[in-house]
């Protein structure tokens, strides 16, 4: 099963009561930030696109988007938006559908890079974004730092939300994750989330379980770097993450 696939119509109900306007102010910083160094119409790659927090609103500035996401039904959740406002985003699982196009930016933000356990895979997805990126495009992306986990692990059980929220519209949830290190790689952490409620009136339940990964930074923007020939254009800390922007050469 795949990270998000049981809750993926529920997915921005969940984390917008989970992190509320601190998941509207991470959300339009990076919004504000693209905007601000790319101008309208260049073509961006949003890998790891979800239900489309970053895709949806860049479209409509004018952008011309492209969404990957290995959820399917998360993608559907976008496209479902994306009709909505009357936005053609195209969509896809893998990489490989869109590889024959030239994109000035690729972004994987919102911890995406996490979800890759695998060096082999993640060094594999970096060699794409280089191949698919025209000369002098940018790579955007975010890592976060492992250790507040660790401290909630060792400090809390690994608890990180218990929460029951009722609200005025008579939604209502019951928000439980937790995280736990439980291999000799104490960068490797399980995830394990179980959500349930009302939703537009309706009951609904999910769980899910899987693995995510925090790389270091020396690991990323070293194989970027040394073994890619990227150049480091900004890195800047925002909460718990490190945003980093990336120049092909």
């Amino acid at each position: 099963m795949l990270p998000h696939e049981n809750c993926a119509n529920f997915y921005d109900f969940v984390f917008n009561n989970r992190f509320g306007h601190g998941l509207s102010q991470l959300t339009q910083r990076n919004i504000n930030d693209i905007q601000s160094r790319f101008p309208k119409g260049i073509k961006i790659l949003d890998f790891g696109a979800g239900t489309g927090r970053l895709a949806i609103p860049l479209a409509e500035m004018g952008y011309e988007v492209f969404a990957v996401d290995q959820c399917k039904k998360m993608l559907q959740v976008l496209q479902e938006k994306a009709e909505a406002k009357n936005l053609v985003i195209p969509t896809s699982t893998t990489l490989d559908n869109f590889k024959h196009e030239s994109f000035d930016l690729i972004i994987s933000v919102f911890t995406v890079l996490h979800y890759i356990t695998s060096e082999e895979a993640l060094h594999g997805y970096f060699r794409d974004f280089k191949d698919m990126l025209k000369p002098g495009g940018h790579y955007l992306f975010d890592l976060e730092n492992v250790e507040p986990y660790q401290n909630i692990y060792r400090r809390q059980n690994g608890l990180v939300h218990n929460r029951q929220n009722v609200l005025p519209d008579g939604d209502r949830i019951n928000d439980l994750v937790k995280v736990s290190f439980s291999t000799p790689d104490n960068t490797l952490a399980d995830y394990h989330e179980k959500v349930s409620g009302i939703y537009k009136g309706s009951t609904f339940e999910c769980e899910e379980n899987f693995q995510l990964k925090f790389w270091t930074p020396q690991e990323v923007t070293g194989f970027l770097t040394t073994n890619l020939g990227f150049e480091l254009v900004d890195a800047l800390a925002f909460g718990y993450a490190t945003y980093f922007l990336f120049q092909k050469k």
